[in-house]
């Protein structure tokens, strides 16, 4: 467990170093990602008793990714992306109701009728 906070707040300094350098260019923004357990084959593999259903897929990374690149701005379903901030994923379930949010902001919804 060391190693992992070790790493952890590694990644946290790299990202506020960064975003402080002026080497990066005026353009440039840099982020962290704080995932809670992502959705892949691998994790359902190591736990395949837990809820995967409170998982968030690749896909919302992704789409907020792309989002982000091609302006950054803040919408309806994306909190606006600034230097050196840190942004939470996380996907809630509520009983047949999954909604995925970033900072608190819900960018998908789903509700499953089975």
């Amino acid at each position: 467990m060391a190693g992992y906070a070790a790493a952890k707040a590694g990644v946290h300094n790299l990202v506020s170093t960064l975003a402080e350098e002026e080497g990066l260019g005026a353009k440039a923004t840099v982020i962290g990602i704080m995932p809670n357990v992502i959705d892949t084959p691998g994790n359902r593999q190591a736990m395949p008793n837990a809820d995967h259903d409170k998982w968030t897929k690749p896909s919302v990374f992704a789409k907020a990714i792309l989002h982000w690149a091609s302006d950054g701005s803040a919408t309806e379903k994306f909190p606006k992306l600034e230097n050196g901030q840190f942004y939470t994923f996380e996907t809630l379930k509520s009983g047949k109701s999954i909604a995925d949010y970033i900072n608190g902001v819900e960018t998908a919804y789903l509700y499953k009728s089975e």
